[in-house]
């Protein structure tokens, strides 16, 4: 969690007004890229991955999704480090629109930032 709301400090230092967050939605072919890309991870790993994705996970719109609770814990720091620095922020694709703790925005992508002039 220290790493991500450094991160999180870090790009609002340099200027950052909105934050937009997810967590990794694995497709069907995921697992079997993930293994082509990287021949030497572990097989505990893998099992890992699987586990939480096929197991426990969701499937949703062609991905398999983090169970929720887990979802909401891996982005709690970077939701609460945003809050904390009074910057808005968004987790549009996990289905947590309708709580401001994780969508405090007023769009996903930053657009509501934008300033019309005309």
């Amino acid at each position: 969690p220290y790493m991500l709301k450094r991160l999180v400090r870090e790009v609002v230092n340099a200027g950052a007004k909105h934050i937009v967050t997810s967590t990794f939605k694995a497709r069907p072919d995921s697992f079997k890229r993930v293994i082509k890309t990287i021949p030497s991870i572990k097989p505990s790993i893998r099992d890992e991955y699987y586990r939480l994705y096929r197991e426990e996970g969701l499937w949703f719109h062609g991905y398999w999704y983090l169970r929720e609770n887990l979802r909401r814990e891996l982005l709690a720091p970077i939701v609460e480090e945003a809050s904390q620095l009074s910057v808005s922020y968004a987790t549009c694709r996990e289905g947590f629109n309708n709580s401001r703790k994780y969508f405090n925005a007023g769009s996903c992508d930053g657009s509501h930032l934008i300033v019309d002039d005309v």
